[in-house]
């Protein structure tokens, strides 16, 4: 090697050069408050009585058929009926009931 300051220099200058490309690249562009418009020039957000509704509908027979604990089907010979209407299996409630003394739907006592 007849110059190695000058090798150590070359990389040294690759180095920065790189680095420095890496840190001010402008990969995400940052706001420039000079050419930002004051003003909002997009449409105005349709109000909330104009959206469409996409609200599934509840069938009576819907909260029934599934038990709200497990989400399995409830089957007749294992379901239990609290005082306010809901039905369970019977052994998703009574292990619910031992922990809270509430309905998981309405919140009633039982």
């Amino acid at each position: 090697m007849a110059h190695p300051g000058w090798t150590f220099g070359i990389m040294l200058a690759v180095a920065i050069g790189t680095a420095m490309y890496y840190y001010f690249r402008n990969e995400n562009p940052r706001l420039n408050y000079e050419t930002a418009s004051p003003f909002n020039l997009a449409p105005p957000p349709r109000s909330v009585n104009q959206s469409p509704r996409h609200r599934r509908r509840r069938n009576s027979n819907d909260s029934e058929k599934d038990c709200v604990i497990c989400f399995d089907v409830l089957k007749a010979s294992s379901i239990k009926q609290l005082t306010c209407g809901h039905k369970f299996h019977a052994d998703c409630i009574n292990m619910w009931l031992n922990v809270r003394d509430s309905c998981p739907i309405c919140r009633s006592s039982s």
